[in-house]
């Protein structure tokens, strides 16, 4: 059941491009690993009336059949399953399922735990996500986010298959795990050791446990309201950029979330124009976050947008969103005061978040912990930025060449702006004095936290070139540096 519900997110998750599906008989263009894959007859296809324009959205909308692409290559076969309107299973509206298209090499990959249904009703058994992302990051794993019943994976442009065939393989491990009544001992040996009251209960006992625990307390309802009881929040349904065009609120904070840049429209987002958008709703001294997926976009593209951003926003500085070194995010967060980043604000505000702290991240049990996804200042001076074109409304060429750039990645011909190359330019940026920026008021402890972030991530770089133990030695050195309570809260209060 699990690894079923990780096939089916494959296809519906993913941020993946989507396009008319066409003749079975055409040539696939560029070749992709994909066309050596032999579909079985149930193959769903939709023709394109004669003459009709082939772009998106040219077929008529009656003559449309919903339809996902569910990727099993793990099995050698690739085939399509039809998404029909007021059918429960694949959670989308009626309206949303009406248009004919394809999702493909997804970006984002939710995993659907047993538990709760579309609607939130709880089931009378479940696997907790927490415990699946648990299992998975002891193999090496990375799980972006976690909810209660759900576990979102990243994945690169053109992922080799062995890459995400080993998430599949310890889907099949887990479920084995589970239905043959193992410990935590031995699925879960690092949880065990920290925490031996588990090391004796099986994988499905603990799982039984905390999803009757979690139907006890009632945690989903209270999650929802845990946000919206707040008076101060308001939720809108609005295009974004539209919305600040127009709104006469201020903001004292603005976060750009991540977007598929080569998916018509979004790379918008990324332009000059946006950027000032935004500018103009935020308050005296707001500050502006946008993140950029650096596995998607190519240096050069990079170059761009943090170009066009630096025009709107010149007091700029740079942000790590993790330490996953192979699929890299990073956020522009621009500042509009004359102090820019204040460290000794910053410090008191972790200081007051250390009292209800994030669970989900054990590098924010210390004030130190901020300082570690730190990387510095963006110079509007340096040749790159000066150089590099900008991304505008009149001239998008972001979202012109990421198209191209998606599918020459997954061809092999070109990389994204990770690994090597990434760490690079951090370290250049990292290295660079901090007088006269707008990380001026950071101490020795600040620089000294940040440089063991940069540690952190090197390791995560050295994981996934292969080598693990140099990996290991690096991170459990750089952790070994850190305040106490990183250390206890990361490695359970012993090196290991």
């Amino acid at each position: 059941m699990l690894a079923a519900a990780a096939f089916a997110s494959l296809a519906t998750a993913g941020c993946g491009k989507k396009t008319p599906a066409v003749d079975p008989n055409a040539k696939a263009t560029p070749h992709t690993a994909l066309d050596d894959d032999v579909a079985p007859a149930d193959v769903t296809t939709v023709d394109l009336p004669r003459g009709a324009d082939p772009s998106y959205g040219a077929t008529p909308m009656a003559q449309r059949v919903a339809v996902i692409g569910l990727l099993n290559k793990r099995n050698g076969i690739a085939r399509e399953v039809t998404l029909k309107p007021g059918e429960a299973w694949h959670g989308f509206a009626d309206a949303d399922v009406e248009r004919a298209h394809v999702l493909i090499d997804p970006m984002k990959v939710t995993i659907l735990c047993p538990g709760a249904d579309a609607s939130g009703v709880l089931a009378g058994q479940g696997i907790p996500a927490c415990v699946l992302t648990r299992f998975l990051e002891e193999r090496r794993i990375d799980v972006a986010r976690s909810g209660m019943y759900t576990a979102l994976l990243r994945f690169s442009v053109g992922l080799d298959q062995g890459r995400w065939g080993a998430v599949i393989e310890a889907l099949h491990e887990f479920k084995r795990f589970y239905d043959g009544g193992v410990t935590i001992g031995e699925a879960l040996p690092k949880l065990a050791a920290m925490h031996s009251r588990y090391a004796n209960l099986s994988l499905r006992t603990l799982c039984d446990n905390m999803h009757a625990a979690i139907t006890a307390l009632e945690l989903l309802s209270l999650a929802r309201e845990a946000v919206l009881a707040d008076p101060r929040v308001r939720v809108r349904a609005d295009d974004a950029r539209s919305y600040v065009g127009a709104t006469s609120d201020r903001f004292d904070v603005v976060v750009g979330d991540l977007v598929v840049p080569w998916r018509r429209g979004e790379s918008a987002l990324y332009t000059q124009e946006s950027f000032e958008a935004v500018r103009r709703v935020l308050a005296p001294g707001g500050l502006y976050c946008q993140w950029i997926p650096l596995s998607q976009i190519s240096e050069a593209e990079f170059d761009g947008i943090a170009a066009s951003f630096l025009d709107v926003y010149p007091q700029t500085t740079l942000w790590r969103g993790d330490f996953r070194a192979g699929e890299a995010a990073v956020a522009l967060i621009g500042h509009t005061s004359p102090d820019a980043l204040d460290a000794a604000r910053a410090d008191a505000r972790s200081r007051a978040l250390m009292a209800n702290p994030d669970r989900s991240n054990s590098y924010l049990s210390h004030r130190a912990g901020l300082w570690l996804y730190f990387v510095g200042p963006l110079d509007a001076a340096d040749r790159r930025f000066r150089s590099a074109p900008r991304n505008q409304d009149a001239n998008p060429w972001v979202e012109l060449a990421s198209p191209r750039l998606h599918l020459r990645i997954q061809s092999g011909e070109a990389k994204p702006f990770t690994g090597r190359p990434l760490k690079d330019r951090l370290d250049a940026i990292r290295s660079a004095p901090l007088t006269g920026t707008a990380a001026a008021s950071l101490g020795a402890e600040h620089i000294e936290w940040r440089d063991r972030g940069a540690e952190i991530w090197a390791a995560s770089l050295l994981s996934f070139e292969g080598d693990n133990p140099a990996a290991d030695r690096l991170a459990l050195d750089a952790i070994a540096r850190l305040p106490t309570e990183i250390q206890t809260a990361v490695l359970g209060g012993s090196r290991r």
